[in-house]
């Protein structure tokens, strides 16, 4: 191997153990970034609407907020901040004490006569045939905080002797019990209406941030994904390039045999043997350069010949032939070329 050919299999080595590297730092990243307990993006947000976690069948739609017998308890403490179904429950759903259309004449139908967990349904039903009208949007880290945003920014302080924040329709004492006119829950001890720290929270938009911040890893992964994908591809690349030269460093096998077989016999020519024939019976006149004379038969019989040597043959015979003629001939009778070299 040259070494230019050495050079480029020590390249292709490297490139194969970096692209290992680059699969294993994507494969951990991933495995550590989407290791989540709580469910994927769209299950986070289904987990929001609805309060079912981790949700398999997301064209589940019930609102799964458990209601008491008042409005008060439930919308001003946890059931109406649990999830957003539950918020909207609290803010639109006429109750026979409440018995205005706070959210539309179809979101807020009169037929519920009073507020308990059988008549949730008919509460539910309407508000989400209107939420469904409006189209889904792709789920985006700032879309989310986006929606968060503008549905909190509503929400009002109100000070009668207590500081009460809530959203939606509240008197003046922020009071969220049935009330005509009035919808709404109460906020304050999930925010800051005070210098104490919250005592409770807001569940779906703890629910919605969380999803943000999971499809932002899930964006990260992807790009990560696409950034290893395509150095990968860059190193294949090379590595294919440098295989072909690694590939004309080697000599050219045909050109580098080495033959281990005999030599093989053939026969002379048949003008050949037809001169040897003529010598039979006569051992002294058998030319030695084509034949050999057979005792026991007395014959004179063609040499065999070997292949690939009939440029050495032809050369001995030549030689021989001009011994033959100097035979017995004195030194001063030997003359160039038939019977000696040139310069001798």
């Amino acid at each position: 191997m040259s070494p230019e050919g050495r050079a480029a299999a020590v390249s292709v080595q490297a490139l194969l153990v970096e692209a290992k590297e680059i699969r294993t730092t994507y494969n951990s990243y991933r495995q550590t970034e989407l290791a989540h307990q709580e469910g994927t993006p769209q299950q986070l947000i289904h987990e929001a609407i609805f309060r079912t976690p981790k949700q398999a069948d997301l064209t589940k739609t019930d609102c799964a907020v458990a209601l008491t017998s008042t409005r008060k308890a439930d919308c001003e403490g946890g059931p109406g901040k649990q999830s957003l179904c539950g918020t909207l429950v609290c803010l639109c759903a006429q109750d026979g004490t409440q018995d205005k259309e706070l959210c539309g004449t179809a979101a807020s139908p009169g037929t519920p006569s009073s507020w308990n967990e059988g008549q949730k349904s008919a509460v539910w039903t309407p508000i989400l045939r209107v939420c469904s009208k409006y189209p889904t949007p792709t789920p985006t880290a700032e879309k989310i905080h986006q929606l968060i945003t503008t549905a909190l920014e509503a929400a009002e302080r109100e000070n009668t002797g207590g500081d009460q924040v809530t959203l939606g329709e509240a008197p003046a004492t922020g009071s969220c019990a049935a009330a005509g006119g009035k919808g709404c829950i109460q906020l304050t001890d999930a925010g800051s209406a005070t210098t104490a720290t919250p005592s409770g929270k807001l569940t779906w938009r703890d629910k919605l941030e969380k999803a943000a911040d999971e499809v932002t890893i899930h964006e990260n992964t992807a790009t990560a994904r696409a950034t290893a994908i395509q150095r990968i591809q860059q190193l294949t690349k090379h590595a294919k390039h440098l295989i072909t030269a690694l590939k004309n460093s080697f000599p050219d096998a045909a050109t580098q045999t080495i033959s281990t077989q005999k030599p093989q016999p053939k026969q002379q020519s048949p003008e050949i043997a037809e001169e040897c024939r003529k010598h039979d019976n006569n051992n002294a006149s058998c030319p030695r350069d084509k034949c050999t004379y057979d005792e026991k038969e007395k014959k004179c019989n063609p040499k065999m010949a070997v292949e690939g040597s009939e440029n050495t043959a032809a050369a001995t015979g030549a030689a021989g032939a001009t011994t033959e003629k100097c035979k017995g001939k004195p030194e001063k009778d030997c003359k160039y070329p038939d019977c000696r070299l040139k310069g001798r």
